[in-house]
C-alpha cells in the first residue's frame, strides 16, 4: 500500500515542474532560442526564465522599463529567427570563432560566456551568460567593433 501511494506523489511533483533545466551555457543558450523561436512564444516566461531580476538597488519603475526592452528586442529577434530552420542553427563559443568574426568588445571572465548563433553562415545573435542567466544579448556596432548593451 506504501508503495501505491508513493508513486503518485512521485509522479505529481514531476508534472509540476515540466520546463527543462539547462546544465550548461550552452545547452542554456540552445533552449533559450528554441523558445523565441516558437510561434506562440510568450514574453514573460521567457523573461522570467532566462533573465535575472535586476538590482536590489533598482526601483519598481526601472524593472518594468527594463523588462518592456528586454520584450521589445525579444519580438524582434523572434521575427528574425523564426523564418529559418532550428535544425541549421549553430551554437558557436566566442573563443572558436575565426579571428575576423571576433569583433565583440568583450574581454571574457572566467565565469562568463559568449555564443555565436549562426545559421548558413549568417550570425543571427550573440549571446552573453552568467550564471545560467542571459546578462545580454543585445549589441551595437561602432565602427566595425560590437558592443554589448547590458540588460
Amino acid at each position: 500500500m506504501k508503495t501505491l501511494l508513493f508513486v503518485p506523489l512521485l509522479w505529481g511533483i514531476r508534472a509540476v515542474d515540466t520546463k527543462p533545466i539547462a546544465s550548461n551555457e550552452r545547452e542554456m543558450a540552445v533552449s533559450f532560442v528554441k523558445a523565441i523561436h516558437e510561434a506562440d512564444f510568450n514574453k514573460q516566461e521567457i523573461l522570467e526564465a532566462y533573465f535575472s531580476n535586476g538590482t536590489n538597488k533598482e526601483d519598481d519603475s526601472i524593472q518594468i522599463k527594463r523588462k518592456e526592452l528586454i520584450g521589445m528586442v525579444l519580438e524582434s529577434v523572434h521575427q528574425k529567427i523564426a523564418p529559418k530552420d532550428l535544425r541549421t542553427f549553430q551554437y558557436v563559443p566566442y573563443e572558436k570563432l575565426p579571428k575576423e568574426e571576433q569583433n565583440l568588445l568583450h574581454k571574457q571572465k572566467h565565469d562568463e560566456r559568449v555564443f555565436c548563433v549562426k545559421s548558413n553562415n549568417e550570425t543571427l545573435l550573440n549571446l552573453l551568460i552568467k550564471d545560467k542567466k542571459i546578462l545580454s544579448f543585445i549589441t551595437m556596432d561602432k565602427g566595425g567593433t560590437r558592443f554589448w548593451v547590458m540588460l
